[in-house]
């Protein structure tokens, strides 16, 4: 697996997660937030699409801007276009809510250039850093790539809480690891 970082090492998430690259023996890939997309940059391809990444990490304001930018180019995009992109990320998610399949049909003929940009084979976001708007999870979700998310502190090393990437949804943070306590307060 290849894991692209291009969060400065003070964010403890990226930290954490390129520590734990080199102890899986993943491949790390470094970029830069201003170079990540084809968009950023003249005569060459973006970070994520030379470097292909199958994890990547990133922090709420990244995927709102990834998202703003999706939501750009398909409106863009003539009437057709804006109709089989919005509803077949209805049908996808109908399809995944009802255990059916369909969804790589989907995946492989109307999410195909989202997929090429993303380098073609990302297989799982991951948002932390702060929280995430449950519409941007779920939209990075059907159209791109499973988004986990996790919540953590500096104090206690990025540990807290962390979404089983084999259960995902969109309504909870996931498990604590046992050696975290967590003091609710209201």
């Amino acid at each position: 697996d290849g894991l692209l970082t291009y969060l400065p090492l003070a964010h403890i998430l990226e930290y954490v997660f390129e520590n734990g690259a080199l102890f899986w023996g993943a491949v790390l890939g470094y970029g830069n937030p201003k170079t990540l997309s084809d968009n950023s940059v003249r005569n060459c391809s973006g970070d994520i699409r030379e470097f292909k990444p199958s994890i990547m990490v990133g922090v709420p304001a990244v995927w709102e801007t990834v998202k703003k930018g999706i939501i750009n180019k398909v409106n863009a995009g003539s009437p057709v276009v804006k109709s089989l992109f919005w509803n077949s990320l209805s049908l996808k998610a109908s399809l995944l809510a009802s255990g059916l399949p369909g969804t790589g049909v989907l995946d492989s003929v109307v999410f195909k250039k989202l997929k090429e940009a993303t380098g073609g084979r990302l297989k799982l976001c991951m948002s932390g850093g702060g929280p995430i708007a449950k519409e941007t999870q779920h939209f990075i979700s059907m159209a791109i790539a499973p988004m986990i998310i996790g919540y953590g502190l500096t104090e206690t090393t990025a540990m807290g809480c962390l979404m089983n990437p084999l259960e995902w949804n969109t309504n909870n943070m996931g498990a604590m690891p046992a050696s975290i306590e967590i003091k609710l307060v209201d």
